[in-house]
């Protein structure tokens, strides 16, 4: 019998692969990642407190680097398929 995380992590994968194997779910998940500017540098020098907002900033890529950690396990293709779409069309 399967362990309890072991199951949750297959799941999740699968759950991941649904996701982006659908333009939809590319498309949510490229807006998710460009919302918190995972495209961009972090430094802003027009914020009047740099420092606290580059903190901010890090600690969503940082979660945004997760993410793509496990588009890239899980399902690498669709990761590049993702930004052709999103480059293109938008």
């Amino acid at each position: 019998m399967q362990d309890s995380a072991q199951k949750k992590r297959e799941t999740f994968e699968s759950d991941l692969r649904w996701l982006m194997g659908d333009p939809r779910g590319r498309r949510l998940v490229f807006r998710l990642l460009s919302e918190i500017r995972m495209f961009q540098t972090t430094f802003d020098p027009g914020i009047k407190d740099p420092q606290v907002n580059m903190v901010f900033r890090e600690g969503q890529k940082n979660v945004g680097y997760k993410i793509l950690a496990d588009i890239n396990k899980v399902c690498p293709k669709s990761y590049f398929e993702m930004l052709q779409e999103n480059t293109l069309n938008g």
